[in-house]
């Protein structure tokens, strides 16, 4: 991410500037409209005004806390857009984001990494173990965490300072591999969470119990999450749908008409 205040335009002809202020809280956007990347036969990118659009312009406002869910089919821009608010680079795209300056920012791919380091590393990543400032979590905080996602009964690899990322991959089921994430974004307590469909592999059960989870233990943390599975959708505070290029944001409880197919410029909601 970009440093405090400044300015970061990102793999696009029309510019897409993200920028950390300590003017807001909020996660902001505006007039942001996406694009999907295309080459020509050279293999070089084509400019923006050729680009197929992903979705028309839209602006929104994520307040401090809030929870805010993606969902639509796939290839419509969730994805691009969750990296485009986290920072990521290489985004085709358009628009201004507002990001708060000092917030800790944790962006969760659907597919769980796990560095190749000892289990304390892989907890506390991306942060570093043992942290230089020492506010490295106790191994008691990180054994808590591995109960509270129901890994409890791998608590001892704490200690185990052989064993590396590499070997638990191989080790771990994915929906274990999962369940460490969500210990990690425990003990991490992020200000503002970005998740990608990270509950892919498990099962409805302990879908429904890691999220609820962070809702318990993370209350002040801003949560915007893709999800395919429907039952998650209610555990959040609005609904985000982008169909046919445009996106509609509702109440979370709210059932998505039959076939939603919203027309206009795009929307503006507060």
């Amino acid at each position: 991410m970009a440093a405090p205040d400044a300015k970061q335009k990102f793999n696009s002809s029309a510019g897409l500037v993200v920028r950390r202020t300590p003017a807001t809280e909020k996660l902001v956007l505006r007039n942001v409209t996406l694009r999907r990347p295309a080459k020509d036969g050279d293999g070089n990118l084509l400019p923006w005004e050729k680009l197929e659009t992903l979705v028309e312009p839209f602006s929104l406002t994520v307040q401090k806390g809030e929870r805010l869910v993606l969902t639509g089919e796939r290839g419509c821009g969730k994805s691009t857009l969750v990296k485009a608010i986290a920072g990521l680079p290489g985004i085709t795209a358009a628009g201004e984001i507002l990001v708060p300056a000092n917030a800790r920012i944790l962006d969760v791919p659907q597919k769980p990494y796990l560095p190749d380091v000892p289990m304390r590393g892989i907890l506390t990543y991306p942060d570093k173990y043992p942290d230089p400032k020492g506010k490295s979590p106790t191994d008691e905080e990180m054994e808590d965490a591995m109960k509270l996602v129901g890994l409890g009964h791998y608590a001892h690899f704490i200690k185990d300072e052989k064993t590396t990322g590499a070997a638990y991959s191989r080790q771990f089921s994915l929906g274990e591999q999962q369940a460490i994430i969500f210990a990690r974004i425990l003990l991490y307590k992020p200000d503002v969470l970005f998740l990608d469909e990270v509950t892919a592999s498990l099962d409805k059960k302990s879908r429904m119990t890691l999220y609820q989870l962070l809702l318990d233990k993370l209350p002040d943390t801003t949560i915007v999450s893709i999800a395919h599975n429907e039952e998650v959708i209610p555990l959040h505070d609005r609904h985000a749908h982008i169909e046919n290029k445009q996106m509609t944001v509702r109440p979370a409880n709210e059932p998505l008409p039959p076939a939603a197919a919203p027309s206009g410029p795009g929307l503006n909601p507060t």
